[in-house]
């Protein structure tokens, strides 16, 4: 199997520096950020990224709110929202869409392909197929599906992301996974196995 390369091991201000989208904000509209992304697309694809705004909402909330001395268990959909919600000061509203694109299809991916995952380590029944991946288990194997989500996936569902934002976005997303301790998986770069 074909590994991907990561060109550079940069944490996520460089990457966004390298692509010139810095912006930082200390407030966010979500509504205005959204309503705004939502118009480059079709109606008919509009739809399938509502659950994802939904859960940014939430997690927007609960920044305000205490911490509780133990989390909770998240979803993938949730977690992956808590990543759009702290990249969303950071971003121009185009690099955002980007993002949010990408982040959609890590959701689909892992819709698809969550269950064949963890098929690996367990017995996965047809009723627990039959749940969409995202909303009910968590973030933890998303790194382990990264090398055929980009060789694959993506090119195949968004062939216009460039492979090179694609490779980082991805990298940064499973560095931010374990250093948030939703994942126990290190990905390293094939440039940097020895």
């Amino acid at each position: 199997m074909e590994q991907v390369k990561v060109s550079n091991l940069l944490p996520f201000d460089d990457i966004l520096k390298k692509y010139g989208m810095v912006e930082e904000k200390k407030q966010v509209n979500v509504n205005v950020i959204f309503s705004n992304f939502l118009s480059q697309l079709k109606p008919e694809e509009a739809h399938e990224y509502f659950d994802i705004y939904q859960e940014i909402k939430t997690e927007l909330l609960d920044v305000n709110r205490p911490k509780a001395p133990i989390r909770l268990p998240k979803s993938c959909i949730s977690i992956l929202a808590q990543y759009l919600t702290e990249t969303i000061y950071k971003v121009n509203q185009k690099f955002f869409s980007t993002i949010f694109l990408f982040t959609k299809l890590c959701k689909d991916y892992m819709n698809l392909y969550g269950w064949d995952i963890i098929g690996k380590y367990k017995i996965v029944t047809a009723e627990e197929r039959n749940i969409p991946f995202t909303t009910i288990r968590d973030a933890e194997h998303i790194p382990e599906g990264s090398n055929e989500f980009l060789r694959s996936f993506v090119p195949n569902q968004y062939p216009t992301l460039e492979k090179e934002i694609a490779i980082d976005l991805t990298f940064h997303l499973c560095q931010w996974l374990k250093h948030n301790n939703y994942t126990h998986t290190i990905i390293t770069p094939v440039n940097q196995i020895t």
